[in-house]
């Protein structure tokens, strides 16, 4: 038997930092970083050149009995560590295989980055040198004195978080609000800010037990540009704890910002300070737990993990399990002949291997969630739709090829019993049908806003131009003037009929006196009466209408602003004056023309409330009359109640507050529309048809609600499945309105 033409490349650096721990393998070409078990690293050393196949399977027998290696697991291992670029083969054209084979990984590192684009990194630069110039000016900050004043200040910001719980909660922003496209930039910064010291965190707790930053770059990390240091040579460092003090020093740099941020935002009036400080201090507690703590995902908290279970490939020997034992399972694979694998090993990392999965789909669906709720008010639906497919594409795509692959090649392809797998099939067919049928309370959210209760509408009866206006706010009592308005038409009609039945009464009176000298004139005067009695009658019609230009409160309260939206003026006489816009009550209508039916203003008790959700069309079949709600509402003391729907009506945005409007990301209607209500309807409903739902609260709330609050609803609808449930998520999200 020939000799093997490989050898291990002499340039290696191999290192273990105890007994018993995997072996490190370090390139410094590439300064990339390998871990070997014990019998993996013997048989790398053992590698010269000289040795064949057969001798190096009996060498390692003899040093690791009783563990047997057959020829086809040697060829497969040799065949690893030659695609990773360890070995050296002494034969010909071994450039081109090189060549070739960085090409290929140039192209995979590409394409996974492109399959991933919530979290692109972007090759980094050479940054041994200015890290320990950092070191050397900031080494004061890694002494003991510092860290406990550190761990003080941290102690106290929790502390003044749980004494004054309620006040922080109640200074929390909506979410819609905190969230809102236009705060975007805020949280940019503080992301960049955020994210660029939590990475000189690690790269100086790196340089003070004695390892090197290979290199600096920047990722695109959600789109938002973040620092990244290179800190693969912490694998290099032993004991253990100070590898976990490494991926753990991001997280504590956090943990002060955070504790910096509470003081800043709990002290700092509303403002630039106040913005940035509360969203630093989202995304370091937040955005940490979810991402860096998690040891589900590759963050800090899985290497902090690999390290505290002597696994430092973790995430690849947890999917093989997986992959294993569900092969097994499933479609009755053989059993694996890894001898140092075991049951009490392999379903541990079956069993995290498994988390780790659901959690990373359930990390993209909320991103993905996040993404298209930001972009659907602002019409970039098909983005979010986009970003989705590319995403979900680039998650299931690379594990479908290999598989594919694995089936497609004779010699790699398991053996699988077709009864194993039609039963498996019909198994997890019967359990995702069951899944699907599952029965789970459903609610309907919805948009709401506070309106008084039983108010007294003022509406104009006769159309004029605003002369005079209460403001909004004030105490009235009943017939106190509201607002007075003028008609030029009506005065001169007053001015003419007045005129008109001075002549009918003079000329009445003549005819009385004639009557004496001439009783011919007898028959005129019954005519006369009966055209004076109904010029009278328009005079007094006239002078009715006149007075119904003061607007009055019928009953005592607090004038409210109607939601209203510019009026369009009938043809007639008064149509060259220009029409009132936002509430007729604004000082900016005074002059303008009020027509007939227009609501000028609301009297009602501002702290007696009811409410109204906006609902979509879609949502109309789980929505009916009594069902019970929970609102929360977004300003003031009071954040939860609830009430019961006592009416259901379709609804128009004339009806609809502009706050809801401004809330709901609606634009304002074009000028030139011929109809802004309609415009600003399909704005808001994308073509559907919206509906108002009219809530009676219960019993009123410890402190009082006022109207024009805002909030959102949740309706208690029938039980839905949970198939059901997820196919309308999936419609909304992805609906093109």
């Amino acid at each position: 038997m020939s000799q093997l033409q490989v050898r291990m490349r002499p340039d290696l650096i191999l290192e273990q930092s105890a007994p018993g721990e995997a072996w490190v393998v370090q390139d410094p070409l590439s300064l990339r970083y390998f871990h070997l078990r014990d019998e993996e690293c013997a048989l790398l050393r053992m590698l010269d050149g000289r040795l064949t196949l057969e001798e190096l399977r009996q060498r390692f027998e003899v040093m690791f009995a009783p563990l047997q290696l057959t020829a086809a697991q040697l060829q497969a291992f040799l065949h690893r560590l030659h695609e990773l670029g360890l070995l050296i083969v002494d034969a010909h054209g071994q450039g081109a295989v090189v060549a070739r084979r960085y090409a290929a990984f140039r192209r995979k590192t590409l394409l996974l980055s492109l399959a991933n684009p919530l979290a692109i990194r972007l090759p980094g630069v050479p940054a041994a040198a200015w890290v320990d110039w950092l070191y050397r000016r900031c080494r004061f900050l890694l002494t003991p004195t510092v860290l406990a004043l550190c761990s003080l200040f941290v102690l106290g910001a929790a502390a003044l978080i749980v004494v004054q719980w309620p006040e922080f909660w109640n200074r929390l922003p909506a979410a819609e609000a905190f969230f809102a496209l236009d705060q975007g930039i805020w949280f940019l910064v503080a992301l960049i800010a955020v994210k660029c010291l939590h990475e000189l965190g690690h790269a100086l707790a790196l340089t003070h037990f004695g390892g090197k930053v290979h290199a600096v770059g920047v990722t695109l990390l959600l789109f938002s540009p973040a620092l990244y240091c290179d800190v693969s040579d912490a694998w290099r460092l032993h004991p253990t704890w100070k590898r976990v003090v490494v991926s753990a020093a991001g997280m504590l740099v956090e943990l002060v910002l955070a504790a910096a941020a509470v003081f800043l935002w709990r002290f700092s009036e509303p403002g630039l300070v106040h913005a940035l400080s509360l969203r630093v201090l989202f995304i370091c507690t937040v955005s940490t737990l979810l991402f860096n703590a998690n040891p589900l995902i590759r963050g800090d908290g899985y290497y902090i993990l690999s390290d505290l279970v002597k696994i430092p490939n973790l995430g690849q020997e947890s999917r093989s399990a997986l992959s294993q034992l569900a092969g097994e399972l499933l479609l009755g694979w053989p059993k694996s002949d890894d001898q140092l694998s075991s049951p009490w090993r392999t379903i541990p990392l079956a069993l995290y291997g498994a988390l780790s999965l659901l959690y990373g789909w359930f990390l993209i669906g909320a991103i993905l969630w996040f993404f298209t709720a930001m972009l659907r008010p602002h019409g970039l639906s098909s983005v979010a739709i986009a970003l989705a497919a590319v995403v979900i594409g680039g998650a299931t795509l690379p594990p479908l090829v290999s598989a594919g692959r694995m089936f497609l090649r004779r010699s790699r392809r398991p053996r699988v019993q077709r009864g194993r797998v039609t039963l498996s099939a019909l198994v997890m067919l019967a359990i995702g049908l069951a899944i699907g049928l599952l029965p789970l309370p459903f609610h309907v959210s919805a948009p709401m806003w506070l309106e008084p209760a039983q108010p007294h509408n003022v509406y104009v009866t006769v159309p004029g131009i605003m002369s005079h206006q209460i403001a909004p706010g004030t105490r009235v009592k009943r017939g106190e003037s509201l607002a007075v308005l003028k008609n030029p038409q009506l005065e001169d009609q007053l001015t003419d009929l007045a005129a008109e039945a001075a002549r009918h009464q003079l000329r009445l009176a003549q005819l009385r006196l004639l009557i004496g000298n001439d009783p011919s004139v007898g028959p005129l005067i019954p005519a006369e009466e009966k055209t004076l009695e109904d010029v009278r009658q328009r005079l007094k019609q006239a002078a009715e209408e006149a007075e119904r230009l003061t607007l009055r409160a019928q009953r005592d309260g607090a004038v409210i602003e109607p939601a209203s939206t510019p009026s369009t003026p009938e043809e007639g006489g008064l149509t060259r004056l220009p029409a009132w816009s936002g509430s007729p009550l604004e000082p900016r209508n005074l002059g303008c023309l009020l027509e007939a039916g227009t609501l000028v203003c609301q009297i009602a008790e501002p702290e007696v409330v009811e409410a109204s959700a906006l609902i979509d069309q879609r949502d109309l079949p789980w929505v009916r009359k009594g069902q019970r709600v929970r609102l929360w509402v977004e300003q003031g003391p009071v954040h939860f109640c609830s009430g019961t729907i006592v009416d259901l009506a379709r609804t128009d945005a004339k009806d609809l507050p502009p706050s809801l409007l401004a809330a709901l990301r609606v634009p304002d209607a074009a000028p030139a529309s011929a109809n802004p209500n309609r415009a600003a309807m399909e704005e808001l409903s994308g073509g559907r048809i919206l509906y108002q739902a009219r809530i009676e609260l219960d019993a009123a709330p410890s402190a009082p609600l006022r109207v024009g609050m805002l909030g959102r609803v949740r309706i208690a609808a029938d039980w839905q499945t949970l198939g059901s449930r997820l196919w309308r998520t999936l419609q909304q999200t992805f609906s093109s309105g």
